[in-house]
């Protein structure tokens, strides 16, 4: 698997060569500090079960270092079962609750079923997944495909949409990427991401954060919407003249009869290249 550079971010995660192409070139240069944030002895929370571990947040990079520590000890990678997708750990040693250390018994959880023991990892995760961005660029391709004021709507596939709609597709699902942070944010979600406490939030801290990341949604959709809005965006840049009364007067005529006649030439209906 080949990775971006310098980073533990995949590439070519889709099964999509379009998805890939438009995410590895375009995209995550874009959102390449959120594609790997890295978290530092984060407190692990004990699930209902008493087995399992869970991380603050999934899609965890598997390529970069994990490191889990319990009770003081660091444990080996190969001694836990990582779903790196949801973000949980267990460890293959504990039986019953119960784990041995320096030929010591300890017990992970209490009568009440409270940990007894700190887990603790330091590992890199994903906001921004392959799966998660490949719905908004498919999102993205269906605006375009609706869009635009004096062009009819068309039905491409992300697969199938002309190469030159690489651009306004990216800047579509970029604006997506930014309205998912700004909700985050909103929601409490997204503040570890930002470093900012309870008591910087309230001291209005954080409303720069929420500007310049408003400031990059609203840029992105006004470059998208001026492209879209071009006349000439979905024609591949060529423009069809009006029909004019000739060509409808060849294509639907009256007899002596009185019976539609269909046929003769068509006059005025004509590719014509923008400025010629």
């Amino acid at each position: 698997m080949s990775f971006y550079p310098a980073t533990y971010i995949p590439m070519d995660a889709s099964a999509s060569d379009r998805v890939n192409l438009i995410v590895d070139n375009f995209l995550t240069p874009k959102l390449v500090r959120f594609r790997q944030i890295e978290v530092n002895d984060e407190s692990l929370m004990l699930d209902h079960d008493r087995e399992t571990w869970l991380f603050a947040w999934g899609n965890i990079l598997q390529a970069a270092p994990l490191r889990i520590t319990r009770a003081g000890e660091r444990i080996a990678v190969d001694d836990i079962s990582v779903d790196y997708e949801y973000g949980t750990v267990t460890f293959d040693d504990v039986e019953a609750g119960i784990f041995t250390s320096n030929s010591e018994n300890i017990e992970v959880y209490g009568p009440d079923g409270r940990p007894l023991v700190e887990v603790t990892a330091s590992y890199a995760f994903d906001y921004f997944p392959v799966n998660v961005l490949e719905g908004f660029l498919r999102s993205a391709c269906n605006i375009v495909n609706s869009a635009g004021d004096s062009a009819s709507p068309t039905s491409y596939s992300l697969e199938k949409c002309p190469e030159y709609w690489h651009g306004v597709l990216t800047d579509l699902a970029f604006a997506m990427c930014m309205e998912r942070l700004l909700l985050d944010y909103d929601l409490w979600k997204g503040r570890l991401i930002f470093a900012l406490g309870a008591d910087m939030i309230l001291e209005g801290m954080g409303g720069d954060i929420v500007g310049q990341l408003t400031t990059l949604k609203q840029n992105a959709e006004q470059r998208a919407y001026k492209t879209i809005d071009n006349k000439t965006f979905k024609s591949g840049g060529r423009v069809l003249a009006y029909p004019t009364n000739n060509y409808y007067r060849a294509i639907s005529t009256i007899g002596m009869s009185g019976q539609r006649q269909m046929g003769g030439r068509l006059r005025g209906w004509k590719i014509n290249r923008l400025g010629r």
